[in-house]
């Protein structure tokens, strides 16, 4: 199950809690995606690993994030070369 809330859900029977969270604490490692890596890999990417947002990253520079609507411009296309 992919969930992004765990610590909010945790922390909510905690007054305090929010304020005390350190991100390092929660975060989970950063999965990201190279620019030329193909979109069936960030799709892979994204499903095995429950991520919704991977950043795409250049060496250590952001330069982009596919989301969940990005994708099914991909498959419009996977499907348009399949009907060939």
């Amino acid at each position: 199950m992919c969930s992004e809330t765990p610590a909010a859900e945790r922390d909510c029977l905690d007054e305090a809690g929010p304020l005390r969270l350190r991100l390092g604490e929660e975060m989970s490692p950063v999965l990201s995606v190279e620019p030329h890596r193909q979109a069936v890999g960030a799709f892979e990417l994204m499903n095995a690993n429950c991520v919704r947002r991977p950043p795409v990253v250049d060496g250590d520079r952001l330069v982009g994030i596919v989301t969940e609507p990005d994708l099914p411009h991909w498959v419009g296309a996977v499907a348009a070369v399949a009907a060939e």
